[in-house]
C-alpha cells in the first residue's frame, strides 16, 4: 500500500518537471497526492464519508439506552427507523439527513449481562445495524455500528466499563491526529473534563443526548449540541 502511494507521488512530481506547472499538471498532482494520503491513512474504501469530514462517533449505549427507554415510559412516542430491543439497545438507521454528514465509523460501547453466548449475540445484532438517513425520497447507508460489549453481573446496574472504554478510546483517537471531529452521543456529565481535553486538541466535539438526564452543563461547554429528541421522537404538539 505505501509503495502504490510513493509511485504516485512521484508519478506525479514527473509530470511536473516534464510540462511545466500547468493547471491540467496541478490538477492530477493535486488528485494523486489525494489518492496516496487515502491509502496511507485507511480511508481507501470510503473516501468521500472520511475526507470530507475525518469524524469518529461515539455511543454510551447505556445511557442513551436508558433515557430513550424513560422517555417512551413517559409517553413519548418514537420516528424514523427506530431499532429498540428493550434493555439491550436502541439506534436511529436514519439518523443523519446526508453522506456527508456520517462519520467514517461509529462505535457502540454497552454492557450486558449473562455468558459468553449472550454477549457475542448481542455483538452481533449490534453489529448488523446500518448509519445512514434520508435525503428527500432516497435512503442511503453509509455503513455499520461497530460494537464494543462488556460484561456486567446485575443486568439493571450500570457499569464502569463503558465510560472507561469510551474515555480512553476518544482520548486516544483524538491524540492520533487522524480525526477533526468527534460525536459523542450521552447525556452524561462524567465526559465533560474528556471533552475539554480533546477541544484542547483542537478537535471539535459534538455531543448527543435527549432531554431526559441530560446534564445541564453539556450544551454550553463543547461546540456543538444535537437534541436527540428531535431524531428520535414525534414532535410534541405545539
Amino acid at each position: 500500500m505505501i509503495r502504490s502511494s510513493v509511485r504516485v507521488r512521484q508519478q506525479a512530481l514527473l509530470e511536473i518537471h516534464q510540462g511545466g506547472i500547468l493547471k491540467s499538471t496541478k490538477d492530477r498532482l493535486s488528485s494523486a497526492l489525494h489518492r496516496a494520503y487515502s491509502e496511507l491513512m485507511g480511508f481507501a474504501r470510503n473516501p468521500p464519508t472520511a475526507l470530507r469530514d475525518r469524524s469518529v462517533m461515539f455511543i454510551d449505549g447505556e445511557n442513551i439506552l436508558l433515557r430513550y427507554e424513560a422517555m417512551v415510559a413517559a409517553g413519548r412516542r418514537s420516528s424514523g427507523i427506530i431499532k429498540h430491543s428493550v434493555g439491550r439497545y436502541v439506534w436511529d438507521e436514519e439518523i443523519f439527513s446526508s453522506p456527508r454528514e456520517c462519520p467514517y465509523r461509529i462505535c457502540y460501547y454497552t454492557a450486558a449481562a449473562g455468558d459468553d453466548d449472550a454477549l457475542e449475540t448481542l455483538r452481533s445484532e449490534i453489529a448488523k445495524l446500518h448509519f445512514g438517513g434520508r435525503s428527500g425520497t432516497e435512503r442511503f447507508s453509509e455503513g455499520t455500528l461497530t460494537p464494543f460489549v462488556f460484561k456486567k453481573e446485575v443486568r439493571r446496574t450500570k457499569t464502569k466499563s463503558v465510560d472507561i472504554n469510551l474515555t480512553t478510546d476518544l482520548l486516544r483517537t483524538a491524540y492520533s491526529g487522524a480525526v477533526e471531529h468527534v460525536i459523542v452521543l450521552s447525556g452524561d456529565g462524567d465526559y465533560l473534563p474528556v471533552y475539554e481535553e480533546v477541544m484542547r486538541r483542537g478537535v471539535r466535539v459534538t455531543v448527543g443526548a435527549f432531554s431526559s438526564g441530560l446534564n445541564p452543563l453539556i450544551p454550553p461547554r463543547v461546540d456543538l449540541f444535537w437534541d436527540l429528541d428531535l431524531e428520535f421522537f414525534a414532535r410534541l404538539p405545539t
